[in-house]
């Protein structure tokens, strides 16, 4: 997998993508991101912390925030996203 860094931004999750048949939230900077690393040929597996952790679970988002040093270390590679 490939880790994604970026700036959330200060604007609302107002923004949908769909994953496993389900509408997901974010906000438009993760959304532009997302849009332009996508890859035509291949398929990419991202981490993305708003994606992979549930931000409602205050204690799955604790136990995550501590495993991100892990996280990024063990990714392939490690994506930067200013916006």
């Amino acid at each position: 997998y490939e880790a994604l860094s970026y700036q959330w931004g200060t604007s609302q999750a107002d923004q949908s993508i769909i994953i496993n048949d389900q509408p997901k939230a974010i906000t438009p900077n993760l959304a532009l991101a997302l849009r332009c690393l996508r890859l035509e040929m291949r398929e990419r597996v991202l981490w993305v912390d708003a994606i992979c952790i549930d931000q409602r679970n205050l204690k799955e988002k604790s136990s995550q925030v501590q495993m991100m040093n892990r996280i990024y270390f063990q990714a392939q590679e490690v994506l930067i996203w200013l916006g």
